[in-house]
């Protein structure tokens, strides 16, 4: 495995450890930024060991469609994970009306360790920490 792709599933696992952290101190919005984060990272991962170098977030969620979902590498929900979890991201990060309740931030961590567990998967790298 590239040491990048390996670094990025590393971060990712960090981004986990830290939404769950988030969570029990009551930090809802940051959880689900983070959640996204862990989603980020190993989409990146997943790119980077294809060869494929993205900088932006909408270039990112666009090139993991495109070239994992719509082909049947990866199960297409995990592209609408990506995407409802950017979304959720820049609301979180941003929007100061809205509020993120605990159960959300609760299944965004559970769809970031599902989608980061797939990515694993995918690349052979379910021992990776």
């Amino acid at each position: 495995m590239k040491e990048e792709v390996k670094r990025y599933l590393e971060k990712a696992e960090d981004s986990l450890g830290a939404a769950k952290e988030l969570l029990d101190k009551g930090y809802f919005a940051d959880t689900c930024s983070k959640a996204y984060y862990v989603m980020y990272y190993s989409t990146q991962a997943l790119l980077r060991d294809a060869n494929i170098n993205v900088k932006k977030h909408s270039a990112l969620v666009a090139k993991f469609g495109e070239r994992f979902a719509k082909t049947g590498k990866i199960d297409p929900k995990y592209h609408r994970y990506l995407i409802d979890a950017k979304k959720r991201r820049e609301i979180a990060d941003y929007d100061v009306f809205s509020v993120i309740d605990k159960e959300l931030a609760k299944e965004r961590i559970k769809w970031a360790e599902e989608f980061l567990n797939e990515i694993k998967k995918l690349l052979g790298a379910e021992n990776v920490n």
